[in-house]
């Protein structure tokens, strides 16, 4: 249990929701009819639904609690960019009191159902929290480069068994194609003297 309470009164049912007009129901509303159309929880399914507001920064935190909330609800994960540089990290800060990994802690954002993209700069005791929670970090080298954000503490994140894949971000691959990407994804690592970790 998240001990976080449930926004619809019938988990499945549309009709659950109450007839308002506000940009909140009616997001509730369509996004629980996509998962519902959409969505295959079969282990390998091809079609899977995440819920994925583009940042914690970019959107409010009854949005992000909200997102938390209904996706358990209905069975789907979670997925946002976190920590990706050091303004995401004093935004935080300045706005909530608490460094990344505590404020996605904070409205429901850590568990197994959870990956976050990028993660570069968590800190020590954000990667704790992880590894304890079993949330995910989705791993960008070749974006964290491109946008000069600095390279995630992949070799930390493995050791304390956080759980980290490999993700290409869309129109991310050059002309050579994924395969040229994931060599690139091995560099950083060459670079820092943890071939092998990425």
């Amino acid at each position: 249990s998240t001990g976080v309470p449930s926004i619809v009164e019938a988990p499945g049912s549309v009709s659950a929701l109450p007839r308002a007009t506000s940009m909140k129901s009616r997001c509730s509303a369509a996004l629980i009819r996509v998962v519902s159309a959409f969505h295959d929880p079969n282990p390998g399914a091809m079609v899977q639904v995440a819920l994925a507001p583009c940042s914690p920064f970019s959107v409010s935190r009854e949005l992000m609690r909200d997102a938390a909330i209904l996706a358990r609800q209905k069975g789907v994960r979670l997925h946002t960019h976190l920590a990706e540089n050091a303004e995401d990290v004093d935004y935080s800060r300045r706005m909530f009191g608490l460094t990344p990994g505590d404020y996605a802690e904070s409205v429901g954002w850590t568990g197994e159902d959870v990956w976050h993209a990028h993660c570069v700069k968590l800190s020590p005791e954000e990667i704790a929290l992880f590894a304890r929670t079993g949330t995910g970090v989705a791993h960008c080298p070749c974006s964290n480069a491109r946008l000069a954000s600095g390279i995630a503490p992949v070799r930390a994140m493995r050791d304390a068994g956080v759980s980290i894949e490999s993700m290409i971000q869309r129109g991310e691959a050059p002309d050579g194609g994924v395969m040229v990407v994931m060599t690139t994804h091995e560099a950083p690592g060459r670079a820092i003297g943890l071939a092998g970790v990425h």
